[in-house]
C-alpha cells in the first residue's frame, strides 16, 4: 500500500477557471483509493477542500464514494489536519496571537470590511483560522515590504511572509507548513508519490525525494519543481495528473 499526495490548486485543478478538472480524475482516484492511501496537502481552507469535493462529485455519474477518497486532508499549508478522528491545530497558541496581531494590520491596510480588495482566488476565504493569504495589489508599492517591516517592529518572531505564484503573498508561522504536518502521520515517504506544482510544495517535495519517493508534477509547475520531479507532464492542472496516473496503472499490470 503506497502513499498519494496531491496539492489540489495548480495541480488537481486549474483555479482560473470554475472549474477546470480532467473528466478521467475521480475515476482514477477512485481506482487508487482501494489499495493506497491518499492524502490531501493543500492552502485551502476545509470549507474551501469540500467545494473542491463537490466539483468533483457533479462531475462523475458513477457511484463513487467521492465524499470519503481521502485518508487524511491537510488544509491551510499544513496548519490544520482532519481525519476520521476529527481535527488537529498544528500551530501553538503563541503563534495564533501573533497571526492576528498581523491579521488586524491586514484588515486596516486593505480595508476588508469594505472589500477593497483583490481575491486571490475565487471562492477561497482569504483569511482563516490560523493561516492568511492575500492577493498583492499592483500600483500601491510592495505590500510585502510593508508586512515585513510590522513583523519586525512588533517582533513578531514566529511569523514569515512568503511569495506564492500568481502575485499571491502568505502568512504563516516559521517551521510549520506541509513538510511538518506530514510527521504527524507514520508515513513511509520512500513510498510516497507526491503531486504538486508551486512554491510553498517545495519543502515537502524535497522531503520526499530525498526519502526516496516520487515527485510528479503538471505542465505547469514552477522550474523549481521540474527539477526536482521524477516526472514531468507534458499536460497542465490535473490533464497532466490524469496523464501520470494512466501510465501507473498500465505499468502495474504490465
Amino acid at each position: 500500500m503506497s502513499n498519494f499526495i496531491f496539492d489540489i490548486d495548480g495541480t488537481l485543478r486549474n483555479f482560473e477557471l470554475e472549474p477546470d478538472i480532467d473528466p478521467n480524475l475521480c475515476e482514477y482516484l477512485s481506482k487508487l483509493k482501494k489499495n493506497n492511501n491518499l492524502y490531501i496537502v493543500t492552502g485551502r481552507t476545509y470549507n474551501n477542500f469540500k467545494n473542491f469535493v463537490l466539483e468533483l462529485s457533479n462531475m462523475t455519474t458513477k457511484k463513487l464514494d467521492v465524499e470519503n477518497m481521502f485518508d487524511v486532508v491537510i488544509c491551510e499549508d499544513g496548519h490544520l489536519c482532519y481525519n476520521k478522528d476529527g481535527s488537529n491545530c498544528l500551530v501553538d497558541g503563541a503563534s495564533v496571537e501573533q497571526l492576528n496581531k498581523i491579521m488586524k494590520f491586514i484588515d486596516v491596510h486593505l480595508n476588508m470590511a469594505n472589500k477593497k480588495y483583490d481575491i486571490s482566488l475565487p471562492h477561497q476565504d482569504l483569511i482563516s483560522e490560523v493561516t492568511i493569504t492575500i492577493q498583492e495589489l499592483e500600483g500601491r508599492g510592495s505590500f510585502k515590504e510593508s508586512l515585513e517591516d510590522f513583523i519586525r517592529q512588533n517582533n513578531l518572531d514566529k511569523l514569515r511572509v512568503n511569495t506564492l505564484t500568481h502575485n499571491r503573498l502568505s502568512i504563516s508561522v516559521v517551521g510549520v507548513g506541509k513538510h511538518s504536518a506530514i510527521d504527524y502521520y507514520p508515513l513511509n515517504l520512500s513510498d510516497a508519490y507526491y503531486f504538486c506544482d508551486e512554491r510553498n510544495d517545495m519543502e515537502l517535495a524535497i522531503k520526499i525525494k530525498n526519502a526516496g519517493g516520487n515527485v510528479v508534477c503538471p505542465s505547469n509547475a514552477i522550474d523549481e519543481i521540474k527539477d526536482i520531479a521524477n516526472y514531468v507532464s507534458d499536460l497542465p492542472y490535473s490533464y497532466g495528473i490524469v496523464d501520470y496516473l494512466s501510465r501507473y496503472f498500465k505499468k502495474s499490470l504490465n
